[in-house]
């Protein structure tokens, strides 16, 4: 699924000062209910329409939408707001479609409408589910080099004037660990269920912490040889980036083999492993899982890290 980065004007307008309040759930409910010409309520929608989301983008700068299903994220702008309020995230929405035709909103308020003028009409731009949306109730801090690392400053800063970018797909996994990491209790389960009813898994940086953790129980079982359970056909598991699912027995399997030395140079293994104090090897596979090789022992061979690099990248 393709993600876009949207930068809304959060505008909480008063009489003597703009931008003075947190794009929150609490904020948010009240610009709904009492202040329908805000300029956050134009520009983002988080409201059930009897189960989905008819949302507005921002008009301003090129309105790119993605063409199939797509996720957004949503964040406030980095200037021409209030030091602490700046260039926060405030919610997601995931499994988003663009409308096909351009639909009117039925819910303007009258002095939204008196306020805009007959000729500036807001409109729908996208239908979304509304269970698969949430608004955080403490908005994320840097949110803009978070969805876009200003990786070659010489070639600009990553937001200009367009309020709508995508998102580079391989900043997701980052992304998503990032904003898991800020969020707690119950707010932490609903995204939890979000992400995995959207599709998009886990961080693979947790996938390979498990794996790494399960290898380590079955080497402190002792001097027995470990019962080999091997995968012939080893499945694809998806994370937010795609690896083979390998067993760990046959891991632990081949550092039993290799008792500390490493398989190619014959020296031993550079140091030890902080978390469990066996010698630090690593697992290789001969024949790579993605060009068709089994995950079997007679497959892997236990490397210090310079050889795993050399058979990889010498």
């Amino acid at each position: 699924m393709q993600f876009i980065a949207v930068r809304i004007n959060a505008d909480a307008r008063s009489d003597d000062e703009r931008y003075s309040s947190f794009p929150n759930v609490d904020y948010y409910n009240d610009v709904w209910n009492n202040s329908p010409q805000n300029g956050f309520h134009e520009c983002v929608n988080f409201k059930n329409f009897k189960g989905k989301i008819k949302g507005y983008l921002p008009p301003t700068g090129q309105c790119y939408i993605p063409s199939g299903l797509f996720g957004i994220i949503f964040l406030t702008p980095k200037t021409t707001t209030r030091r602490d309020l700046k260039d926060r995230i405030i919610g997601i929405q995931l499994n988003c479609q663009k409308l096909s035709k351009k639909t009117d909103r039925e819910d303007v308020p009258k002095q939204l409408k008196k306020y805009l003028g007959k000729k500036n009409k807001l409109i729908y731009h996208y239908i979304a589910p509304y269970e698969q949306s949430l608004l955080f109730k403490h908005p994320i801090n840097d949110g803009s080099e978070l969805l876009q690392p200003s990786r070659d400053r010489q070639s600009g800063k990553p937001w200009t004037r367009v309020s709508i970018q995508p998102i580079p797909e391989q900043n997701l996994p980052h992304i998503f660990a990032t904003i898991r990491k800020t969020l707690v209790g119950k707010e932490r389960e609903r995204w939890d269920d979000l992400i995995k009813c959207s599709g998009t898994l886990p961080d693979m940086e947790d996938v390979e912490r498990d794996f790494d953790a399960e290898v380590s129980r079955l080497l402190r079982m002792g001097k027995k040889p470990i019962l080999l359970k091997g995968n012939r056909e080893p499945q694809k598991r998806f994370a937010v980036v795609s690896s083979y699912e390998r067993s760990p027995s046959v891991v632990a399997a081949t550092l039993q083999r290799a008792n500390g030395i490493c398989e190619c140079c014959k020296r031993k293994a550079p140091f030890k492993r902080k978390s469990d104090g066996l010698p630090y090897l690593e697992v290789h596979h001969k024949i790579p899982l993605a060009e068709g090789g089994f995950d079997i022992l007679e497959n892997t061979e236990a490397l210090c890290p310079n050889c795993h690099r050399q058979k990889h990248f010498g």
